[in-house]
C-alpha cells in the first residue's frame, strides 16, 4: 500500500519534495526535474539526465579546496581567507 504525504503549494507555486522522497530516490541539491501532466488531478515528477557521461556534483573535499587555493598567489588566499572569516562561512549573504 502507497503511503501518502501531503504538502501544501505555496503562494509562488512552490513545495518542498519530502525528505524520505528524495533520499529514496537519491535526489540532490541541483537535480533536473521534469513534470508531466498524467490526468485533471494527477502530474507525474521526474528526475532528468541531461548527460549520459555526467556524474551528480559533490560538495568539493578539504582538500581539493586546498589544492585549488594553493594555486593563487598568496595576496589572493590571504584576501579570500579573511573574506570568510568575516562573513562567519556565509559570504556575500552575510556582508
Amino acid at each position: 500500500m502507497k503511503r501518502k504525504t501531503l504538502r501544501i503549494l505555496g503562494n509562488r507555486g512552490t513545495t518542498t519534495v519530502p525528505i524520505a522522497i528524495r533520499r529514496m530516490l537519491g535526489l540532490n541539491k541541483n537535480d533536473v526535474l521534469s513534470f508531466s501532466i498524467t490526468d485533471a488531478d494527477t502530474f507525474t515528477v521526474k528526475r532528468e539526465r541531461l548527460c549520459k557521461t555526467c556524474k551528480p556534483a559533490t560538495p568539493p573535499n578539504q582538500k581539493q579546496i586546498a589544492d585549488f587555493m594553493g594555486t593563487m598567489p598568496p595576496s589572493i588566499r590571504e584576501n579570500i581567507i579573511a573574506y570568510c572569516l568575516n562573513s562567519g562561512g556565509k559570504g556575500a549573504a552575510n556582508p
